[in-house]
């Protein structure tokens, strides 16, 4: 008797997907800082990786280079297989649905409980292709020491991507089938990874139980 429920999930982009992952090296960094666990939570890690040789392992994944225009791209990582997102943006991206739907809901602190309860197997999740169809550039607003101002962004993207993933769900009755279902549901319409704010990353998804 396994204390897990297995689900294979595979998710089919509609239209663009976009790349979040800075692609010059100094971004990198400081886009791991902003991320990086409290010392408290650092300190409990098993071999934590320095924060300096997890920037160049990521600047190697995706062809980093210290050139101007690259403080203002973001996209993908790859390897040898082709593109890919990492297996804990999956479980992000459900965490996120959780804190917006829990009070529909009736799991008390399900953006934790799910945290805690939930697994991507995969640590990659291949997105179908070898390289970006195209990178895609827009205005952002940001507010300086100066006031606003405005700059051009650049995002690399992959059309009608594909991810499959296999989640690892705790089976003790608190996330439930039904309620994965819901998560699924309300991200595929709020969108996946970067820019889903203006509409990037939405899917449709197949959901099913693993003997």
């Amino acid at each position: 008797m396994t204390m897990w429920n297995r689900y294979k999930v595979e998710l089919c982009f509609v239209d663009k997907v976009m790349g979040g992952i800075p692609k010059h090296p100094d971004i990198i960094r400081s886009w791991l800082e902003a991320r990086a666990p409290s010392e408290a939570a650092y300190a409990r890690l098993d071999n934590p990786t320095p924060l300096a040789e997890l920037a160049v392992a990521v600047a190697e994944e995706v062809n980093a280079e210290a050139v101007a225009e690259n403080k203002v791209w973001s996209g993908f990582k790859g390897d040898s297989t082709g593109l890919y997102v990492d297996g804990y943006h999956l479980k992000s991206h459900l965490k996120d649905a959780a804190n917006t739907l829990q009070k529909y809901q009736k799991v008390t602190g399900l953006k934790a409980k799910l945290a805690n309860r939930v697994f991507v197997q995969e640590p990659k999740l291949y997105l179908g292709a070898t390289e970006p169809a195209g990178y895609w550039e827009h205005p952002v607003h940001i507010m300086t020491m100066q006031g606003p101002r405005s700059a051009l962004k650049r995002n690399d993207y992959v059309e009608k991507a594909k991810l499959s993933a296999t989640l690892l769900v705790l089976d003790d009755q608190v996330i439930t089938e039904h309620l994965l279902w819901d998560l699924l549901s309300f991200g595929s319409v709020r969108g996946f990874g970067a820019e889903r704010g203006l509409g990037h990353g939405r899917y449709e998804f197949t959901f099913v139980a693993i003997e």
